[in-house]
């Protein structure tokens, strides 16, 4: 538990698909070596991710959607599309549990455009 009360080991939802992600206020991340280097001030505790992971971490500055760093990485990695979006998907929710990155609260999803719209 964290001073606040937060339970960062318990898992934790995963957010709706067009949530835009940020990393936590806590999180300094930096690349070292082509490898990126996180750590979490309140914790003390810091990860090494690789060249991929370091890309996606970057680009939570921007607050991005999943499918959004999904078509930044297919432009700038040869890599299988259903893969990467898989991947991706995957190293976001590590992130989520580890409590490094997570959806921007209070941010409206976004909407896709096969959904209809709202009538007013």
């Amino acid at each position: 538990m964290t001073e606040r009360g937060e339970d960062l080991g318990a898992p934790r939802r995963a957010p709706n698909p067009g949530a835009r992600w940020r990393r936590a206020p806590d999180v300094r991340f930096r690349v070292v070596g082509g490898e990126g280097v996180v750590v979490r001030q309140t914790s003390g505790e810091a990860l090494v991710v690789d060249e991929v992971g370091a890309r996606i971490l970057e680009l939570l500055d921007e607050r991005p959607t999943a499918a959004e760093i999904v078509g930044r990485l297919e432009a700038e990695y040869d890599v299988e599309p259903e893969r990467l979006a898989a991947d991706v998907e995957r190293f976001l929710e590590e992130l989520l549990e580890a409590g490094i990155a997570g959806p921007v609260e209070g941010a409206a999803p976004e909407r896709r455009d096969d959904e209809p719209r709202a009538r007013r």
